[in-house]
């Protein structure tokens, strides 16, 4: 079975490209971007009915205040709960965005700008991820083609949600045969 992983978009493609990058050839994923939140919702769970494979949700709660971001995965499983199939699905929430892992990740952020990031931009980072790294001069995408990338996307993999998501798909997905 290939699992599917539907993303919000392009950046949270490369993202989720970036950590599973040394999975593709053990396993049978296929990541499907799609042009925002309110494509992917419907996408992921008309996949998750009509599909056999696994199928998962990588979205972003688009709010950093956390009762909404809760109520929006909540509207999410409740949303998702209405498959007609018992087939692997996983919901995986990001707050506010998908580039809040560099944040949240120990010293990953000074890594990947290869000094010091100032502590007034560290601590609005988490509320505004994709802006602040913006302001720095760096997105997913120009990281993700970086030389050094495969150590990047191995610290990416810290993450919790990124290890629940690599887990999933190390569950679910096909297996290649060695």
């Amino acid at each position: 079975m290939t699992c599917r992983i539907y993303v919000e978009g392009e950046s949270d493609g490369e993202l989720i490209r970036l950590v599973l990058e040394d999975l593709a050839n053990q396993y049978s994923f296929k990541i499907i971007v799609t042009n925002g939140a309110d494509d992917a919702r419907p996408s992921a769970r008309s996949a998750s009915q009509r599909w056999s494979d696994p199928v998962m949700l990588v979205t972003n709660a688009e709010t950093a205040n956390p009762s909404l971001a809760r109520a929006r995965e909540q509207d999410l499983d409740f949303y998702f709960a209405w498959r007609i199939n018992d087939r692997p699905f996983k919901l995986i929430q990001f707050v506010p965005q998908c580039e809040v892992v560099f944040f949240e990740v120990t010293g990953l952020l000074e890594e990947v700008l290869g000094g010091p990031v100032d502590p007034a931009l560290k601590q609005v980072g988490p509320d505004a991820p994709k802006k602040v790294m913006s302001v720095l001069g760096t997105s997913v995408q120009q990281i993700a083609q970086t030389a050094d990338h495969s150590h990047i996307a191995q610290r990416l993999r810290e993450h919790p949600k990124l290890a629940e998501l690599r887990d999933f798909v190390q569950t679910y997905a096909h297996r290649y045969a060695a």
